[in-house]
């Protein structure tokens, strides 16, 4: 690495805005990588939360989609480090939620792993669904949600269209008697009974929206706002 970049990566994990602002003008690449790991500036200033200066590399053009060595994105990053305003940043500026490191995790297993309703939330509403096997944690989301008890974020993840079918500890479930596991008892009849209507039409229109800048996109059409709001997993 040059000086430059040397600097650059340093100033960027420390917050020196105004070092960082100088050395871009100076002509060093906004995405820059490090030779070791392949981590951008923007991963880096993820690792050391600094909101400023990512959101001042996003508006220099940083890809909020890269990726280093590990598979991981700056979005996978911030969920990592449970940085909900970095998470909600880079969502609104381009970031794949759907994107998974090489463990198989994407930003919805980390929320889930860390147990944080606040942090889950955001990435189901931000188009976040995925339900594969991941190799930390529980596994799955749901199964990672079970382990913490936390019924809101499950019932959030089962409207937003979250599929089951690959929740096979659930069978184990299916012909015990759950009547001390309320949140079991739910996820055995979510699987055993055909979704509503209208919790189809919801997850087919989300997933035509792609998951991602629902709400801008629901914005342009001329729609009741109780359909919005209900597309949106707001009621």
């Amino acid at each position: 690495m040059s000086d430059y970049t040397s600097c650059y990566l340093r100033a960027v994990f420390t917050g020196h805005a105004e070092i960082v602002q100088y050395l871009l003008e100076e002509g060093t690449p906004v995405n820059f990588t490090d030779p070791c790991m392949g981590r951008s500036a923007l991963h880096w200033a993820i690792m050391g939360d600094q909101y400023q200066v990512v959101k001042l590399l996003i508006k220099k053009g940083a890809d909020t989609n890269s990726v280093d060595k590990e598979c991981v994105t700056p979005l996978l990053r911030a969920a990592i480090g449970r940085n909900y305003n970095l998470v909600k940043l880079l969502l609104k500026n381009g970031a794949d939620v759907n994107r998974k490191d090489y463990l198989q995790c994407s930003a919805l297993h980390y929320a889930c792993v860390h147990g944080d309703p606040k942090l889950v939330d955001l990435i189901i509403k931000g188009g976040c669904v995925l339900n594969n096997k991941a190799v930390i944690g529980k596994g799955t989301p749901l199964a990672s949600l079970v382990h913490h008890k936390d019924i809101g974020s499950i019932v959030l993840l089962l409207d937003a269209g979250y599929d089951l079918s690959n929740e096979n500890w659930l069978k184990n479930h299916t012909n015990t008697n759950n009547q001390g596991d309320n949140v079991i008892q739910m996820l055995v009849q979510s699987q055993q009974n055909p979704l509503r209507l209208s919790t189809c039409c919801r997850k087919v229109i989300r997933k035509q929206m792609g998951g991602r800048n629902v709400q801008e996109k629901l914005n342009t059409l001329n729609i009741p706002l109780a359909l919005k709001s209900y597309v949106l997993l707001q009621q």
